[in-house]
């Protein structure tokens, strides 16, 4: 499919994979979407520069931070990382059907004609998928043109609600532009009597005739003009265009509104105000972010879950049903809003800057879409093993900031290895990374992409979203390599499916990334206790606080942190001690307040059976200073402490054993290159220890189950 997106600077239409559709959403075929004028563009452009050097002296300390923890290439690779991001999907306003819905979608099903919103989802693209809360129903198809408007509109009419406006009012609306244009209508209807006020005076002839009493250029004589309406009191309220929030107008909003008057301010950007003359007349700054209640709710929006209608009369998806009934009674005019339509073929060609407020794309269906909803081919066994060529082409599953960081220059920098395809959820972020690997295909899907493609040997796989143990058993079937770059929490019944396959087939060649168990530092502590006659004590401390932007995730990991870090050093436990568990305990903190989860806050120990002991402290309420890792180690009156893969520090050893380095090691390259160094040879040698996998990945059930009821104990 096709879709637009913002690159250098010019409008570029991009052959695209088609979205996802998930349990929550719903996959609309577009007819028409509506995109602002140039400016709009242009500060989009200028919102990415500002986000660049906002807050620059922090910014400059943490790679300065950065450089000295980590050492300059890997600093290097952030800062490549971080400029690469330039092509940027726009659109958040379209119309069209809908051709498939999720699972657990109720209100919608395929052939119903419906209007969406949101930025990130409503995209200008010939297919989107966009959240069921973000999508409402259109009557009829006559409507759908003007439909592709409702985001707009929702965002006007929340505006309205929060100024609580009342009949004969004085509202002055402050920018002209499209949402200004649709607060005026609104306004009016509303009964106030709105005052326009604008630069150009083609903006204030069209605000004239959508219902405002009054029109004024913004000049030295603005307020005068409207102390003279006013009869010197002032406006009731005053609501400003996110294109007109700058500081240089801010005295002009506070010398025209009346004492203990409203300023609404639609959007998100900042503006500073003089705080002595606001409080002298009491005015109060009211904010207006989006469509309404709901939005950016990971609850309402992602998962469905409505707020209560007698408690939250007015939620996102009201306002838009709500804006679509105006457009329906011809109570609000949208036609004048629309200053051309184009077809998507032609956007870059006839885009200038100068088209009004604004201008609808139509979507001419001139080439029939297939593979809407892709059937999973019927299973067949493949043979798992598959001779190997003189290079490798490796797909990455999965393109979030770990990856991008640390997985993807590894990979790269190995000798007969190749980046094939770059899959990933977020078609931008695909399309980004790709840049940076010569002839990388940038795809947008899901495990399907990996397992039936012929041309790929290899499958990083870093995402966790939708990814099931049936993927996994296809991709080996059909003889790919995997490395699981991070682990993967499945249940009893699928982990014993896996193990059964595995077992069957031992020519399978799979690898989890557990990788501290290759560090140096580990293997050095390994040495040094391979002959001990005493138990182990571990305790291993692991603060959430102190990682950094390259050790977190995009967003929280699927599973958890037990299962997305906790694991790892359960593994590392069992490589240090060589013993199976007996027995798990688990303490969690009890917080008293909602951000602090009790899977980021527990203690939990293990009972192995060489008659070791392993703790681990798991935290997100301590200091960003104190460091992410410390471990210490006692055995045969010794004592190891290491800290951070940076410091090893041996009582009781030999002197040569201290060690102090620059950049941490925590054996992630090392473990890569053993995978691509072993998968290459005809005879494979298992890179792992099966019954260590297996067991890393029942204690960890375990504790995420003990954790999540607040505590307790297992026997094995």
């Amino acid at each position: 499919m096709r879709q637009l997106f913002l690159e250098k600077g010019a409008i570029e239409i991009k052959e695209v994979c088609q979205p996802l559709l998930d349990d929550y959403s719903v996959l609309v075929d577009v007819s028409y979407s509506f995109i602002g004028s140039g400016q709009e563009l242009s500060k989009i452009l200028s919102d990415q520069k500002n986000k660049f050097f906002h807050n620059m002296p922090l910014k400059i300390k943490k790679l300065l931070d950065l450089i000295m923890q980590k050492g300059g290439d890997h600093a290097r690779h952030v800062i490549q990382n971080r400029r690469t991001k330039s092509t940027l999907p726009i659109g958040h306003s379209c119309s069209g059907k809908v051709i498939a819905v999720g699972k657990k979608v109720r209100q919608f099903r395929a052939g119903d004609l419906v209007a969406c919103a949101g930025a990130g989802f409503a995209h200008h693209a010939e297919i989107v998928c966009v959240p069921e809360q973000l999508v409402v129903r259109v009557s009829d198809d006559h409507l759908l043109r003007h439909a592709s408007l409702t985001s707009i509109g929702a965002i006007a009419l929340q505006s309205i609600r929060r100024a609580k406006i009342s009949i004969g009012e004085f509202v002055c609306v402050v920018g002209l532009d499209s949402l200004g244009q649709m607060i005026t209508q609104l306004a009016s209807l509303a009964g106030a009597r709105v005052i326009a006020l604008d630069y150009a005076e083609s903006k204030l002839v069209l605000a004239q005739k959508s219902g405002a009493e009054f029109i004024y250029q913004i000049n030295d004589n603005t307020q005068d003009n409207i102390a003279q309406v006013t009869q010197e009191y002032g406006v009731d309220c005053v609501i400003v265009s996110p294109e007109y929030i700058a500081n240089q107008e801010a005295n002009l909003m506070v010398g025209i509104t009346r004492k203990q008057g409203r300023i609404i301010l639609v959007g998100s950007k900042s503006i500073l105000f003089e705080h002595e003359f606001i409080q002298q007349k009491e005015i109060k700054i009211i904010f207006s972010m989006t469509y309404g209640p709901g939005r950016y709710d990971v609850g309402y929006e992602f998962q469905g879950k409505d707020y209560p209608y007698n408690y939250v009369r007015w939620t996102e998806n009201r306002n838009m049903v709500s804006f679509l009934h105006l457009i329906k009674t011809g109570k609000i005019n949208t036609e004048s809003l629309i200053g051309k339509e184009l077809s998507l073929e032609n956007v870059s060609e006839e885009f200038e800057e100068d088209m009004g407020l604004g201008f609808i794309i139509s979507y001419r269906k001139s080439v029939a879409k297939k593979d809407v909803c892709p059937e999973i081919k019927e299973e067949l066994f493949v043979p798992a093993h598959k001779i190997p060529s003189d290079e490798l082409n490796v797909t990455f599953f999965g393109a979030n900031r770990s990856t991008r960081l640390s997985l993807l220059p590894i990979v790269r920098n190995i000798h007969g290895v190749k980046i094939h395809r770059i899959i990933d959820r977020d078609v931008s972020r695909a399309i980004d990374t790709s840049k940076q690997y010569f002839g990388a295909t940038a795809l947008t899907g899901d495990a399907e992409l990996f397992y039936d493609d012929p041309s790929t040997d290899v499958v990083c796989i870093s995402s966790q979203e939708s990814l099931h143990v049936e993927h996994i058993i296809k991709a080996l079937q059909n003889g790919k390599k995997l490395y699981l770059a991070r682990p993967f929490a499945f249940s009893e019944e699928e982990l014993n499916r896996l193990r059964s396959y595995l077992e069957c087939n031992n020519k399978a060649r799979m690898c989890v990334g557990y990788y501290r168990s290759h560090a140096p530092f580990i293997q050095k502590i390994k040495r040094q206790i391979y002959k001990r006659r005493t138990p182990l004590m571990i305790s291993y401390r692991l603060n959430l606080r102190a990682l950094d932007d390259c050790d977190s995730v995009d967003m929280r990991p699927r599973f958890g942190n037990i299962v997305d870090k906790a694991s790892h050093i359960i593994d590392l436990f069992g490589f240090l001690t060589d013993a199976k568990p007996l027995s798990i305990s688990v303490e969690t903190i009890r917080p008293t307040r909602e951000h602090i989860f009790t899977s980021d806050n527990f203690i939990a120990q293990l009972q192995m059976s060489d008659g070791s002991i392993c703790s681990l402290e798991m935290t997100s309420i301590g200091h960003r200073e104190n460091g992410v890792e410390r471990m210490e180690l006692h055995f045969d009156g010794k004592t190891i402490v290491m800290e951070d893969f940076m410091r090893l520090t041996g009582f009781g050893l030999p002197k040569g054993f201290d060690e102090l380095v620059r950049v941490p090691d925590k054996g992630r390259e090392v473990l890569a290159r053993k995978f691509f160094n072993e998968v290459k040879k005809p005879d494979h040698s298992s890179l792992f220890d099966a019954e260590l996998l297996y067991q890393t990945a029942h204690l960890t059930m375990h504790l995420d189950r003990l954790v999540c009821q607040g505590g307790g104990e297992a026997t094995f």
